[in-house]
């Protein structure tokens, strides 16, 4: 069959079947990835980039990544492998790690940001400059890097002690790191009555969207109805807590 002509389920079922030839299982399979562990590295096909329904950023983000995939040789002891370009991957960490900022932002999300600032540098492509949440939750990610990961760029201290926009990076900063270490509200529930869990649950979606809100231009209404249709379609995970 020619390849070339394969739609996306198409070539994406391709990719999932490639990967279990090898005797690897797959652990799900969701509308945006599929997701698997080889020698205990977890791996995802990814059937999309971003999560563009939901985030208005995502849609020029998504074009940017597109234009920008441009395979180069890393050479390892095994031998070369295709990587995508530095402008592929410093958007890619930078938008998907914002995106768990109102989902759980974890600290390996921001090891891989400092890795990122590390090998490339802040490389954020012109388009998204002008996006102002955005480049503030990439700042603010950028100064806990500094702080506590030892990586540069290096903000200007004087400028920042002066700066309107900087205090609102330095809060942000404050909120993320307080999420990655003390999340207000854990994906794992402390309550267990059906109303503690309803009540609960509904407290963590205001809140988190709050977060994402200040990052992304992002609608309420839309998350709210994204969550009915999927409570509807498993009425039981109404009232389930999660185990891990």
């Amino acid at each position: 069959a020619n390849q070339s002509q394969l739609t996306d389920v198409e070539a994406n079922h391709l990719a999932d079947t490639l990967m279990g030839h090898p005797g690897i299982d797959g652990e799900g399979v969701y509308y945006k990835h599929s997701n698997f562990h080889y020698k205990g590295i977890p791996i995802e096909n990814h059937k999309c980039f971003l999560n563009i329904k939901e985030i208005k950023e995502a849609a020029t983000a998504n074009e940017v990544l597109l234009s920008e995939l441009k395979p180069e040789k890393a050479t390892l002891a095994e031998g070369e492998i295709l990587v995508p370009s530095a402008t592929f991957n410093t958007l890619f960490i930078a938008f998907h790690s914002l995106q768990h900022y109102g989902s759980g932002l974890s600290l390996h999300q921001l090891c891989d940001w400092a890795m990122i600032l590390k090998h490339y540098g802040l490389n954020m492509p012109k388009e998204m400059m002008h996006y102002e949440r955005f480049m503030r939750g990439v700042q603010a990610m950028t100064l806990l890097c500094q702080r506590y990961l030892g990586v540069s760029p290096a903000l200007n201290a004087d400028e920042a002690d002066e700066s309107q926009a900087q205090r609102a990076i330095e809060a942000m900063s404050e909120v993320m790191f307080s999420e990655i270490m003390h999340p207000r509200y854990p994906v794992l529930e402390p309550v267990s009555s059906k109303v503690g869990i309803v009540v609960y649950k509904t407290k963590r979606l205001f809140y988190t969207h709050r977060l994402m809100r200040s990052v992304f231009h992002n609608s309420l209404f839309r998350r709210l109805w994204d969550s009915v249709i999927i409570h509807l379609r498993n009425p039981k995970s109404i009232f389930a807590r999660n185990e891990k």
